[in-house]
């Protein structure tokens, strides 16, 4: 009987002491991804600079006043008559051919308050009619090459800026009130200086 009992309590006993052992935390499972990790590091030369294959730099076009679109024309006598300008103004040199016909005037009120600031007219122009570059007030430098003959009255009136003239001796007429308020002018003709003050003399030259 003493013997059944102990082996019970033995039996008891080892139950007891397995049920107190210390359950272990579960190991979660690995989850692994089959996208990449991206992994940003700080650039050590300097700005990252992006080149997009696509697209291409972009062309930088220049337009002078040389374009033939920048001039309206009529015909005068199998030549070309410039009637008006129509381009953006600064520093231009007419040509001396448009569509094919040989520039041979500037009609009256063409460039009229035009913004150039510069303007070389090439020899091919025989006059310069009236009021053509009136009123040109950034114009600062005008050149005449050998061939034009006529300036015709106020052709350059009221051109403020206009400084330092130099008129070929292929000039052979210059009507009054050609240059008339231009308060900084000082014009060279074969030989002799014009400025505001006595602008008359010259207009009586002719």
């Amino acid at each position: 009987m003493k013997k059944s009992l102990l082996i019970i309590l033995t039996v008891t006993l080892i139950f007891t002491l397995t049920g107190c052992k210390k359950k272990s935390a579960p190991v979660n499972p690995v989850v692994s991804s089959s996208k990449s990790e991206t992994i940003y590091k700080e650039p050590t030369g300097g700005g990252v600079t992006i080149i997009d294959p696509v697209m291409s730099a972009p062309t930088v076009t220049s337009t002078t006043s040389e374009a033939a679109s920048d001039y309206e024309v009529e015909d005068y006598f199998g030549g070309a008559n410039i009637v008006r300008y129509h381009g953006e103004g600064g520093k231009i040199t007419i040509p001396q051919t448009i569509g094919g016909k040989t520039v041979v005037m500037i009609d009256e009120y063409a460039f009229r308050g035009a913004l150039v600031t510069s303007v070389t007219i090439p020899g091919t122009v025989r006059e310069i009619e009236t009021h053509a570059f009136s009123g040109c007030y950034l114009l600062e430098t005008l050149t005449l090459a050998d061939g034009v003959e006529i300036i015709d009255g106020y052709a350059f009136s009221g051109c403020e800026q206009l400084s330092l003239v130099t008129l070929p001796d292929s000039v052979r007429e210059i009507n009054a009130g050609a240059f008339n308020y231009c308060p900084k002018l000082v014009l060279t003709f074969r030989g002799k200086t014009y400025t505001a003050a006595n602008l008359e003399e010259l207009y009586e030259y002719f």
